[in-house]
């Protein structure tokens, strides 16, 4: 009888042994369901329409002072702005570009604008503003000028958030109209 009443206390005051109920795996998988809801949420990045993006492409001026009327050219665009609705957006614009008439001479451009951007994975813009033409050559002094832009530039989205980007402006510069084409590829959100 002592041993069972021994029996008795030790069991009443050893630790009770936790059942395996699978609480691992139950936690693991709540947390697992929280955080896909948290990333399904609207985020203010969703808000937020960017593009940066370079090009290859060809100037043609207008201006009878440069002896090419064709010229390549590089181009940096950046945009940013607010998605007001989700497929329309008004942004922000800034470019450099540079053409390369001929040896010697160069044209140095620059400006900021602003626009409407319409599509939220694949878009097109449409944006104006004020540039400053800076011709460069060689034997003379660059005297730079201010001239209003347009331009319009859209993007096809192939991989994630990266595509091809593709643009076309005019600038409607003091000494004659400068136009502009290129191609590109760039990041646009």
């Amino acid at each position: 009888m002592l041993t069972a009443l021994l029996l008795s206390l030790v069991a009443q005051t050893a630790e009770p042994v936790p059942a395996e109920d699978g609480s691992k795996f139950s936690e693991s998988f709540r947390k697992r369901r929280a955080w896909e809801k948290a990333q399904q949420r609207p985020s203010w990045l969703d808000e937020v329409a960017f593009s940066v993006a370079g090009y290859g492409g060809a100037h043609f001026f207008a201006d009878r002072g440069l002896p090419q009327p064709v010229a390549s050219s590089i181009t940096l665009d950046l945009e940013f702005g607010a998605h007001l609705i989700p497929e329309f957006s008004l942004v922000g614009t800034a470019q450099a570009r540079a053409a390369f008439p001929q040896p010697g001479t160069e044209v140095v451009l620059g400006g900021l604008g602003g626009g409407v951007r319409v599509g939220s994975h694949h878009f097109a813009a449409l944006s104006g503003g004020l540039t400053v033409v800076n011709v460069m050559r060689a034997d003379r002094r660059p005297v730079p000028s201010l001239a209003p832009h347009l331009e319009l530039h859209g993007a096809v989205v192939l991989v994630g958030r990266l595509g091809v980007h593709l643009r076309a402006g005019l600038v409607f510069a003091p000494t004659g109209l400068i136009g502009d084409v290129g191609v590109g590829f760039g990041f646009s959100t």
